[in-house]
């Protein structure tokens, strides 16, 4: 029961960041930030998202936010 009362938290914690990435003003999506990576991939999604201008780092929160909601959601239904 705690399992998929954290796992739907976790999944509406990805709907909400898609709609942010959707609807959220340049500043707020420039002032988003990821701390400290420790593996590779991490490294390569931070590096690309702090160079990168707006619109890709709003498809790329988009993108991540997508996956976070997804495996919520799945893991919810199969838990």
């Amino acid at each position: 029961m705690w399992i998929n009362l954290i796992l739907l938290i976790i999944a509406l914690a990805g709907y909400i960041g898609m709609w942010q990435s959707i609807t959220g003003k340049k500043e707020e999506i420039e002032k988003i930030s990821f701390p400290l990576a420790s593996n590779l991939v991490e490294i390569l999604f931070k590096f690309s998202y702090e160079v990168s201008p707006t619109f890709i780092k709003r498809i790329l929160l988009f993108l991540i936010c997508f996956v976070t909601a997804v495996l919520g959601t799945l893991g919810a239904v199969y838990a």
